[in-house]
């Protein structure tokens, strides 16, 4: 074989091999398109952690699936020595998720029943300054909030209720950034008025951003000469010096720390800042996991029934023996 020839097969097979990896570009963003029927048709919208946190995960779906193809794409045109047709193919398929998560934007935003959630809730029991309440996570929307309250009372804590998520919550995105600014303490003043004096001990029980917000609330209320009986802490990205704050603060009487790492859940009570960041690749891979049934790490309590409830079950029981009643 001569120079040349060789030199052409080599080019032809780096044509291919360039063709092969655009294939697979086109293969990744196909993946996102998958999420579609799930969103829309196969599962109930905001079935795992309610529906803001659906779009956000929907959100860094897309972001994902887009930047590994414009990597892989890129090497296939490096690879063929052009853009060639699958590789425009990849970019409208990008565009067009771009559209798909501008609709269920509108929808979550404009369409949805973002208030529907805490008028069952405030229904089912008022909100009396004494009592537990409980603190969800990004967006405090998640439809087993209902179930976290029902089980926390048969456990045998009395006077329980969620904490609304029209005062303690901006919303599942803006939720996510403020915890990097709550997981301090901030110069925000706790909105408290929701409380009233029904129950024997005052109790604030939060899980993820629910814990720093319980946190928030807890240290308000004891520094203008509040009670509180126990603050129950749940996989909480709280900074080592706030929750120090915490324990040694004279009038909160009881902090209890719940981490998942058992779970596999990267986020711990006293993390870093930059440890925080760090973990998340694994809670995005977690919550996407968890869109689709499986049920682990950070979001190891928000599952749905039955096996989500058996959880609940078991961290309300854990709470009680706590001494929280």
């Amino acid at each position: 074989m001569t120079g040349k020839d060789g030199q052409l097969q080599k080019s032809q097979w780096r044509a291919r091999a360039g063709i092969c990896v655009k294939v697979i570009a086109l293969g990744v963003l196909y993946l996102k398109f998958v999420d579609i029927p799930y969103l829309w048709t196969i599962r109930s919208f905001g079935s795992f952690m309610g529906k803001e946190a659906d779009f956000l995960g929907s959100i860094m779906f897309t972001i994902l699936a887009v930047l590994l193809a414009g990597v892989l794409v890129s090497i296939g045109r490096w690879l063929s020595g052009r853009w060639g047709i699958i590789a425009y193919l990849c970019l409208a398929i990008a565009a067009a998720h771009v559209v798909q998560d501008s609709v269920l934007a509108w929808a979550v935003y404009k369409k949805q029943d973002t208030t529907g959630l805490a008028k069952e809730i405030q229904s089912e029991k008022p909100l009396p300054h004494k009592g537990t309440t409980f603190f969800d996570g990004a967006g405090m929307e998640g439809p087993y909030i209902v179930d976290m309250v029902k089980v926390l009372e048969e456990a045998g804590v009395e006077n329980v209720r969620a904490a609304d998520r029209r005062k303690w919550s901006g919303g599942a995105i803006f939720d996510s950034i403020d915890a990097f600014n709550k997981r301090r303490r901030d110069d925000e003043v706790s909105d408290l008025s929701e409380i009233e004096t029904t129950g024997d001990q005052f109790n604030l029980i939060g899980y993820s951003y629910g814990a720093l917000q319980a946190s928030q609330a807890a240290i308000d209320y004891a520094d203008n000469g509040g009670k509180v009986d126990h603050l129950v802490l749940i996989g909480a990205p709280i900074s080592k010096v706030f929750l120090g704050k915490l324990n040694n603060h004279p009038n909160i009487r009881s902090v209890e720390i719940i981490n998942l790492s058992k779970y596999g859940d990267p986020i711990h009570a006293g993390m870093s800042t930059a440890e925080l960041f760090m973990s998340i690749p694994a809670l995005g891979a977690d919550f996407l996991s968890g869109k689709y049934g499986n049920i682990r790490g950070h979001f190891y309590y928000g599952g749905k029934p039955p096996v989500g409830h058996a959880r609940r079950r078991d961290l309300a029981s854990r709470v009680f023996v706590l001494g929280v009643r």
